[in-house]
């Protein structure tokens, strides 16, 4: 592992084990490694003391660009703060945070055996900006429905292989956490909702649920699953048309919702941005303090 600051007044340094191996998928015609970087408290041995919470979180990018290294949006202003940044600043707060892989559109993925986006609406807007920043031509839903399949195979792979080697990770499976932003939080979301299995809770940033998820029945014992939802005031028009609606058909489901709002911002924001409470208006924490409170009482308070 090598050991960095914690970051941006989180207290503490953390230690990264970067490139972990956590699944094989094809793609482009082969198959490849899916990796993630996984963070933890700096001198943490996961053989001793109480297993810690654990965050598997997947970067934004249309489905198309974005890393786990690295996923801000160099030519929006104000910008994204970065997945592996949200993940680091984590760490230093207890928790084993994992910034994940999954397959991009271009890999040409198949769809997995189960898919859970059969017959949901598959948004084009920014998925067709981001193709012709990259001088792709004009995708189809139904292309895109398999690449998010794809990529929603891969992120429940990635909480498989944690929850697995939860012992050997130091990580208590049943406080397991997945999440994202925007593409990553989409598959996080159908992940959570449609694959078989069972987080603990969602980090949901500028992410979009498909809708025939919304409206299925939670497995029994699913709805322990709790979910934060962050959206920009000025988000995707799909994310804020959707977003008011969200928290109440995530508690139709019996679980639990928390909704919050970044004002004056669209789909990008810092972790540093003031948000409100989406459905009372009242003034709330930064994104990432809403994203620390959340963690820690869907959680549990991770260990010193």
């Amino acid at each position: 592992m090598s050991a960095a600051p914690g970051g941006d007044a989180c207290g503490g340094a953390v230690e990264t084990a970067p490139g972990v191996v956590f699944g094989h998928a094809p793609a482009s015609g082969g198959v490849r490694a899916l990796r993630m970087d996984l963070h933890r408290p700096a001198g943490d041995d996961p053989a001793e003391g109480p297993p810690r919470p654990a965050v598997i979180l997947a970067f934004g990018g249309a489905f198309h660009r974005g890393a786990r290294e690295d996923d801000v949006a160099p030519e929006q202003s104000p910008t994204n703060t970065a997945v592996a940044g949200y993940c680091r600043r984590l760490a230093a707060l207890g928790y084993v945070a994992c910034a994940v892989d999954y397959r991009l559109a271009q890999e040409d993925a198949p769809a997995g055996p189960t898919p859970v986006l059969e017959r949901a609406a598959v948004p084009l807007g920014r998925i067709d900006v981001v193709r012709a920043m990259l001088d792709l031509p004009p995708t189809s839903e139904a292309d895109m429905r398999r690449a998010q399949e794809a990529a929603t195979d891969d992120i429940a792979a990635a909480f498989r292989f944690v929850a697995g080697a939860a012992r050997r990770l130091g990580v208590d499976p049943a406080r397991i956490a997945v999440g994202g932003f925007s593409a990553g939080a989409r598959i996080a979301l159908a992940a959570a909702l449609g694959e078989a299995i069972d987080p603990a809770a969602v980090v949901s940033l500028s992410g979009h649920p498909p809708e025939t998820l919304l409206a299925a029945s939670p497995p029994p014992g699913g709805a322990r699953m709790a979910v934060l939802a962050v959206s920009g005031e000025d988000d995707l028009p799909h994310i804020a048309a959707a977003a008011p609606g969200l928290p109440g058909a995530l508690r139709n489901q019996g679980r639990r919702a928390v909704w919050r709002v970044v004002p004056g911002h669209g789909h990008f924001y810092p972790a540093e941005a003031p948000t409100r409470a989406g459905e009372s208006g009242e003034p709330a924490g930064t994104v990432f303090e809403e994203v620390a409170a959340f963690l820690a009482e869907a959680l549990g308070a991770p260990p010193p």
